[in-house]
């Protein structure tokens, strides 16, 4: 809700029309077939799911020509090791870009995104 509420109209994006859908597999069948991703936001979500679970989104929603943008920590990376990492990020056509941060509009401070792309 906080997305439809505050994020999205604060950036004008409602009327790109996005889909926000809850789910536990990471199947995202339901969405049809033939859908390209150009950008993959995950506000605290792989925060919450355990890491083999993150890795397989990853794998199903890497943006063909975009970028996934991951939220408060990369856990699921950094538990690898930097080396261990890169090549499971490298085996699916990813790479990490770097850190940014921006003003939260939800919360009192500073928030830590995490970049990554398709290899270009």
């Amino acid at each position: 809700m906080a997305a439809f509420r505050y994020q999205l109209p604060s950036h004008g994006l409602l009327q790109k029309r996005p889909l926000i859908v809850k789910g536990e597999d990471m199947d995202f069948e339901r969405f049809g077939s033939g859908f390209e991703y150009d950008l993959i936001y995950a506000s605290a979500v792989f925060l919450h799911m355990p890491d083999k679970l993150v890795w397989v989104g990853l794998e199903r929603l890497k943006p063909v020509n975009g970028r996934i943008f991951v939220s408060h920590n990369v856990k699921f990376c950094s538990r690898l090791g930097g080396d261990e990492c890169r090549e499971r990020l490298k085996s699916l056509g990813l790479e990490y870009i770097g850190k940014h941060t921006h003003d939260s509009l939800l919360f009192n401070h500073y928030e830590i995104w995490f970049e990554f792309r398709r290899f270009k």
